[in-house]
């Protein structure tokens, strides 16, 4: 490895790094994160419990239904609304940590080149970044599956709507659930593969980084360099 290749290895590694600490402190979100989709079912109940009570108070013989005006809307509507709501949050939580810029810059040091390079390699704790990536690699897991599921129902409920005003509202044809969900499932793939790739790319490829490093590094101690 020459002075070039090392020099494109850390700014991968840097990079990667980067990525690494943004999904552990989002992975340090997820307790509250579960506790808030907990509110969001426990949400959705006492919404469906009163709904029904208040059916049965009044002798609504549409159970599950909301009165409006003179037309009974699906309890699932205001729910599907909550869920969205509750999404939302989550969603701007676990994403904040994406948008916080890097906090250190290894720029100044590159500039140095070989030098610079051995500088970053001995200040730098690697114990604490490989533990820092092990995390991040189970966060980005829960993370990665927490974002397909929200994709997932966000556009599940938009092709529900869509098939149910544009095909059924139009052609009579009853909607096919199934259909709708094949739909979502291969549009929330799409929408999420190039970032999924993206980070998984950055955050498996760091390992070999540091034991190239680490090489590089041992090798220039060899040289007396």
């Amino acid at each position: 490895m020459d002075e070039n290749e090392a020099m494109d290895k850390m700014r991968e590694l840097k990079k990667s790094i980067d990525t690494a600490l943004r999904y552990e402190r989002s992975g340090e979100k997820l307790p509250e994160v579960f506790l808030i989709i907990l509110m969001a079912i426990l949400a959705a109940d006492l919404v469906a419990f009163s709904v029904n009570l208040y059916n049965l108070e009044t002798l609504n013989p549409f159970l599950g239904n909301i009165l409006v005006g003179n037309t009974y809307f699906g309890i699932g509507i205001p729910v599907l609304l909550l869920f969205a709501i509750f999404a939302l949050v989550v969603y701007r939580i676990l994403h904040r940590p994406f948008t916080v810029p890097s906090e250190n810059s290894w720029d100044e040091y590159l500039k140095e080149g070989v030098i610079g390079i051995m500088r970053i390699i001995e200040i730098s704790d690697w114990e604490k970044i490989l533990i820092n990536l092990n995390k991040a690699k189970q966060a980005f897991t829960v993370l990665s599956t927490m974002t397909f599921l929200l994709n997932l129902g966000i556009i599940f409920i938009i092709l529900f709507f869509a098939y149910a005003i544009l095909i059924t509202g139009i052609f009579g044809i009853p909607t096919n659930l199934y259909l709708v969900l094949l739909g979502s499932v291969l549009m929330a793939l799409g929408v999420g593969d190039k970032m999924i790739r993206k980070s998984y790319s950055e955050l498996w490829h760091m390992d070999n980084l540091v034991a190239e490093l680490r090489w590089f590094y041992t090798e220039l101690q060899n040289r007396e360099i």
